[in-house]
């Protein structure tokens, strides 16, 4: 039997699905008649307005010199001279530096473009583009983008200041190393490598050598080409195992094939070779690192103590810091340390809650987690720093020829500082990255958007802003 409450209950359930029909069947009224208007033209169609505010780019951050849209998101950017070259999707295109204005467009702008570096200094500089997993590059003139040499073999591709290198390879990994004058479509030397390349694929790879700095917010490529070290290590592959050949940039002449042991790290840094052994004994990692004179292999300096790369479970994983000759090191005691890697003095030592984020031969950046500052600090001096400065524990850290780049959060902000005083060139709030510093500005990228920061914006005398972060003690 069912109980009166029990049809009440099945009556109520009933009535609230014959409603739920009603509402379905109005909205579906509601609807076709609102389509029937649009399709008469009696009413106007928002989808145009509403696209267009979806698509719309936001500031990437106040008082922009300009801010253009591209047709997909920019992942690098490179100021020489009067124009940009921007890299953004599969295409490059170049703009004027002045408003962003493109140069010579069409449609679609610029070229077919995976990545971009750029090699040379000054009026000799050239941009280099390619496209990933394809072998070759074109170097271009950067005002107009036109081809001036093309080159259909090369595997990988480096960019200095004073030179192009290249390696070319046969399907065995056989390779060839070529160097180039910036610009020039003629080799100067061509030297066979002596083993079988591992990784050197595309733009920049990275060789047997400390790493660079490449944060999120801040390209790497941010400082510009690099200078062309005094020798270079490249990654192979031997018969006896994995190696190290040392080569001479400028020659080509190969100075040294080191071998690397199971449980070492080899790399070139200045003008030695470092060996960094890792070993675990009780339990605990044990590390030591010893300099090597190139021609001869004999030691000039260790073993030492230090700590050079950065360890999980022993194993060697993240290589170090290094600016020039001077390499970023960890002391037993976890004190960082930035010694000469030529003749292993100590340039700069700190305290355990410090650390070394950015290096150049003669200054480096050190964060405090204890004070929540990043300072500036004259390597071989007394310690003292030229500048501190508050920041987050999170701050991003590039040194350029024309500033030392800081992207912060909590706000988000970016700061170019001078090298030398700490004085803000310029500060703008915004989550955008950085892709180039220019001797008058930052190029910023967020979403598909390019953008220009002069030098001078939100700072005092410049354009409204303001600067959050206060210094700690002009030292």
């Amino acid at each position: 039997m069912i109980d009166g409450a029990a049809r009440a209950g099945y009556g109520e359930r009933v009535a609230k699905g014959r409603n739920a029909w009603t509402r379905r069947l109005l909205v579906i009224a509601a609807i076709s008649v609102y389509a029937l208007l649009l399709a008469s033209g009696v009413l106007p169609n928002p989808l145009p307005g509403i696209w267009e505010w979806v698509g719309q780019e936001r500031p990437l951050a106040p008082d922009l010199a300009w801010q253009e849209r591209l047709g997909s998101r920019p992942n690098a950017a490179a100021v020489i001279g009067d124009t940009v070259t921007a890299q953004a999707g599969g295409r490059a295109e170049v703009r004027d530096r002045v408003d962003g204005a493109a140069l010579r467009p069409t449609d679609p702008p610029g070229w077919e473009a995976d990545w971009l570096l750029v090699t040379g200094a000054g009026d000799e500089a050239v941009v280099v583009t390619g496209e990933r997993l394809s072998a070759g590059y074109q170097v271009r003139d950067p005002a107009t983008g036109e081809v001036l040499y093309e080159d259909e073999d090369a595997v990988a591709v480096w960019g200095y200041r004073e030179a192009r290198l290249d390696l070319i390879c046969d399907d065995q990994r056989a390779c060839q190393v070529r160097g180039f004058a910036p610009g020039s479509d003629t080799p100067e030397w061509t030297t066979d490598l002596p083993g079988r390349r591992v990784g050197m694929q595309g733009a920049n790879p990275p060789l047997a050598g400390p790493r660079t700095v490449d944060p999120d917010r801040i390209a790497g490529t941010a400082a510009g080409p690099p200078r062309l070290p005094k020798l270079l290590g490249f990654p192979v592959e031997r018969r006896d195992g994995d190696a190290v050949a040392v080569l001479d940039p400028r020659t080509g002449d190969v100075r040294q094939v080191v071998s690397q042991g199971r449980d070492e790290k080899v790399i070139v840094v200045g003008e030695r070779v470092i060996r960094s052994v890792t070993t675990r004994h009780n339990d605990v990692c044990l590390s030591t690192v010893t300099a090597h004179e190139v021609a001869s292999g004999e030691p000039v300096w260790g073993p030492e103590p230090y700590h050079v790369w950065r360890s999980a479970a022993c194993e060697q994983r993240t290589p170090p810091l290094s600016g020039g000759a001077a390499l970023a090191v960890v002391a037993p005691d976890a004190r960082p340390v930035v010694i000469d890697a030529n003749d292993g003095r100590v340039l700069w030592v700190g305290t355990p809650e410090q650390s070394v984020v950015a290096l150049t031969p003669e200054l480096a950046v050190i964060r405090s987690q204890e004070h929540g500052t990043l300072s500036g600090v004259t390597l071989g001096g007394d310690g003292t720093p030229r500048w501190e400065r508050a920041a987050e524990p999170d701050a991003e850290v590039v040194i350029t020829p024309y500033g030392v780049v800081v992207a912060d959060r909590d706000p988000s902000r970016v700061y170019v500082w001078d090298s030398d005083s700490g004085d803000i060139l310029l500060s703008v709030p915004t989550g955008a990255k950085v892709l180039d510093c220019a001797p008058d500005g930052l190029v910023l990228a967020g979403g598909r958007s390019l953008g220009y920061a002069r030098f001078g914006t939100g700072v005092e005398g410049g354009a409204p802003g303001g600067d959050p972060v206060a210094p700690v003690e002009a030292k």
